[in-house]
């Protein structure tokens, strides 16, 4: 019932069975698209006509040139919507939890970085001179989104050079009435993020809200409607998980 992964796969290949990821994509980044993107979940090419699978392989590919030696809980966009040579987006799916902040704390041989320091040692000093152009460490604040910038260094190296955009999806109504944390915050994390950027990739990271997408793509749209039913009827915590308009 709680999970969010469940949410995410449910969405988006409801959307795409649909044919209206172009849309989402739209929506997700405020940018104008004019192709229906691939949909990668958790690295794996979802292809509802029933396609050969197959794994995005930019993304192992800046694994293994950033997380060599990790072993556990590899850093892996919950949803990728790519056009081949044009355009990355990666999206951060949240549903009842926060967003992790980077904390001191003792990390086991094969784990990633949990602290500010380890983070960029491990993520920003090993990325390509592009990636460390747009990002000013000097510049993060004491809110360091450890998630989220993993996010934006590896959607800059798997782009390659191409554009590229990341967004946090989060659950306005179970944000308003989960626990919060000082590790998990319930937090906008749009000028944390945008603060470290370049000036001109500030408007590569979005924060957007299941809500708004129902609003905007899916509540009057006649070829949505079981999707529609879906998110209507989704519970969290055996209540209705989502306020809707």
């Amino acid at each position: 019932e709680m999970s969010e992964d469940a949410l995410t796969w449910n969405v988006f290949v409801g959307l795409a069975a649909a044919g209206k990821l172009r849309h989402a994509a739209n929506f997700l980044t405020g940018r104008h698209i004019n192709a229906e993107p691939k949909l990668y979940l958790w690295g794996a090419l979802i292809d509802v006509k029933g396609h050969k699978p197959e794994r995005f392989q930019p993304l192992d590919t800046v694994r293994e040139q950033l997380e060599h030696g990790i072993k556990n809980f590899k850093t892996e966009p919950d949803v990728m919507l790519v056009l081949d040579k044009q355009l990355v987006i990666c999206v951060e799916a949240k549903f009842s939890s926060g967003n992790t902040l980077a904390h001191e704390g003792k990390v086991k041989a094969g784990d990633k970085p949990v602290d500010r320091a380890g983070l960029l040692r491990r993520y920003l000093d090993k990325a390509s001179a592009e990636t460390q152009r747009i990002i000013d460490r000097n510049a993060i604040g004491e809110k360091f989104y450890s998630q989220l910038f993993r996010n934006v260094v590896f959607a800059s190296e798997m782009a390659n050079g191409c554009e590229w955009h990341v967004v946090n999806l989060v659950s306005k109504t179970q944000w308003k009435s989960g626990r919060d944390s000082n590790q998990d915050p319930f937090l906008d994390p749009q000028a944390s993020i945008r603060s470290y950027l370049h000036q001109d990739r500030r408007q590569c990271f979005s924060f957007v809200t299941w809500e708004e997408l129902h609003r905007a793509l899916i509540k009057d749209d006649p070829a949505l409607g079981l999707l529609n039913t879906y998110i209507c009827s989704k519970s969290a915590h055996y209540l209705r998980a989502f306020d809707l308009d």
